[in-house]
């Protein structure tokens, strides 16, 4: 993220229903500390990110009635986002927030967004980064059904060449590429 290593969560929901209503974009954003040499939380500081997001979260979605869209952490801070109708009353909810987390006491801004441009700058995933969460999820499915990624597996490939001599030469390059014909290959 800007050249430097993070993470993105992004709200299904928001993405396959935004709701016109929310017209007001809410960036909140708190340090955590201590981060490491590359900017993301140390195990115990990523409890109190935890934490404070447990606390952000429910609080801006029942005092101003906010969806909470996702989050980047990176360069030492986490930065959560939220829909809302306005930005009335996130300054006390804040307040409250940091009273209990004063090392890692959050800010935030409130900005018109009816087109729900910031979103889509900052949080929506492209076409391949919404392939790649597509597809951890089955890897994360299949772990859990037991899968272990590592082993081989078996897969048929066809392929076709215009003549005898190209297909004996693509089939010697396979063993160097970790590829294998099967007792069934047929030439």
């Amino acid at each position: 993220i800007d050249g430097r290593p993070g993470w993105v969560t992004v709200s299904m929901d928001w993405l396959a229903r935004p709701d016109p209503s929310k017209a007001t974009w809410l960036h909140i954003r708190f340090p955590f500390q201590p981060a490491d040499a590359q900017g993301l939380p140390t195990p115990g500081a990523m409890e109190v990110i935890n934490q404070v997001e447990d606390m952000i979260v429910p609080m801006l979605e029942e005092k101003l009635k906010a969806q909470h869209v996702g989050s980047i952490s990176s360069g030492g801070a986490r930065n959560v986002y939220f829909y809302a109708p306005s930005d009335r009353g996130m300054a006390d909810a804040l307040r409250l927030v940091a009273a209990q987390f004063p090392a890692a006491a959050p800010g935030g801004i409130g900005r018109a967004d009816p087109q729900h441009q910031l979103f889509a700058e900052f949080l929506e995933p492209d076409l391949g980064q919404f392939e790649f969460m597509k597809n951890a999820w089955v890897l994360e499915q299949l772990e859990q059904a037991g899968d272990d990624h590592a082993a081989p597996r078996m897969i048929e490939h066809f392929a076709s060449f215009p003549t005898a001599e190209g297909r004996e030469q693509f089939a010697g390059e396979l063993p160097e590429l970790d590829f294998a014909l099967g007792e069934d290959a047929f030439f």
